[in-house]
């Protein structure tokens, strides 16, 4: 990440380079948030943004939110609806070929298997 110093050198007036600072923290900010709401499953982020009480200061030198994971964790267990079920899946092992699979007639179907 660059700094003002790093702005100021080439050339940029100190008022410009706070302001491309603070653009560049938020879109930081913005990406670290979409991010961690993906991957928490979140099926509509906005709506769940609204139930979050972070900001833009909560970020972290390493380009992520302190204390969003807990706050995430905390909201899927009140707010459960706002978050997709992934489903376990069983079955074929990534990497597994065609010859280490049953043979036809062996073993259990498709629907048995994700009825499990």
């Amino acid at each position: 990440m660059f700094d003002k110093g790093f702005l100021i050198g080439l050339g940029v007036d100190e008022a410009a380079a706070e302001e491309i600072l603070g653009e560049h923290r938020k879109i930081i900010y913005e990406n670290a948030m979409n991010e961690a709401l993906t991957a928490a499953g979140a099926r509509n982020h906005r709506a769940v943004r609204a139930l979050l009480d972070v900001d833009a200061d909560m970020l972290g030198e390493d380009g992520r939110i302190r204390g969003l994971d807990e706050k995430l964790k905390a909201l899927k267990e009140s707010e459960g609806y706002l978050f997709e079920e992934r489903p376990v899946l069983r079955g074929l092992r990534p990497g597994q070929g065609r010859d280490e699979l049953p043979e036809e007639g062996e073993g259990a179907t498709y629907s048995e298997i994700m009825s499990r």
